[in-house]
């Protein structure tokens, strides 16, 4: 008598043909089995019942495959998790499980398995080449499951966008919010800003990064600066400066006006062409 158990469901063969002593062949009728690892147990008069445990595993009918990651995309040097989706796949059952990007092999630092078709996967692209990325996923049921082409690092490019306000006359106490793309600011007093016109530096009394990124604690998205604007600073444009050791040196050219006292078109008159100036510089935010 031959069978596969596997808790309380039980599937008997229906035909063996035995060869010798230590050897036969058996037919079994799966369509019914449970999608899993089973017992296999033999019984005779002379040996009585012998099992061989987590011998025999019944694979789903359908070819098990990753279907899905997402985000399907990250930055250089970002730490980021991705939720990764199968079709047919025995995440949960399986064992040995592993998880990893091809081209570059970004490393996996941790994963959650949350059930058969879902696990979450964390990944460390520090250092890690732009290009897209195979998806891989191991485990002792389904093998070894490849979404090719499925997932893309793109290349570090922080940058300044925006200052609110943008403007400031001479004289004037304010502070200011920088903002950036992909940008990484140190948070607390590591984070420099300063504005330069020419040879003449004007260096924010304090700057302090604010929202913080994912995963990484300490860097935050923007940059809240207090400046003390000298009387006697140039009218004009002047470019915008921030430094933290995260995201380095960034500049902002001609990203932040200076005039005198209600001189907003800087052409020495006071009149109406300023009120339009003032409506696109002017923030609350100045004392």
């Amino acid at each position: 008598m031959f069978w596969f158990s596997q808790g309380s469901s039980t599937i008997y063969a229906y035909s063996y043909s035995p060869v010798n002593d230590t050897y036969m062949t058996a037919w079994f009728d799966l369509s019914g089995g449970a999608i899993v690892l089973h017992d296999l147990s033999v019984y005779n008069e002379i040996d009585g019942t012998m099992t061989l445990y987590d011998s025999f595993t019944i694979n789903s009918s359908g070819q098990p495959e990753s279907i899905s990651v997402n985000p399907n995309s990250a930055q250089q040097d970002e730490v980021l998790r991705v939720v990764i989706s199968g079709q047919d796949t025995h995440f949960d059952q399986g064992s040995s499980t592993d998880v990893w990007f091809t081209q570059g092999s970004p490393t996996c630092t941790n994963f959650w398995i949350l059930s058969d078709t879902l696990l979450v996967a964390e990944f460390d692209l520090t250092g890690v080449s732009p290009g897209l990325r195979d998806l891989n996923v191991y485990n002792d049921i389904d093998g070894t499951l490849t979404l090719s082409d499925s997932f893309t690092v793109t290349a570090y490019d922080p940058k300044l966008t925006s200052v609110t306000p943008a403007g400031a006359y001479q004289g004037q106490k304010l502070s200011v919010r920088i903002s950036g793309q992909n940008t990484s600011f140190e948070q607390g007093s590591g984070s420099v800003v300063w504005l330069s016109q020419g040879s003449s530096l004007i260096v924010a009394r304090q700057a302090n990064a604010i929202g913080e990124k994912f995963n990484q604690p300490g860097s935050g998205i923007a940059v809240i600066a207090d400046f003390d604007i000298p009387t006697d600073a140039n009218s004009g444009m002047w470019d915008v400066h921030t430094f933290s050791e995260v995201g380095g040196q960034l500049t902002l050219t001609d990203g932040f006006m200076i005039v005198q006292p209600g001189d907003w078109t800087s052409d020495g008159v006071v009149n109406f062409l300023d009120l339009a100036v003032i409506a696109k510089y002017w923030l609350q935010g100045g004392e």
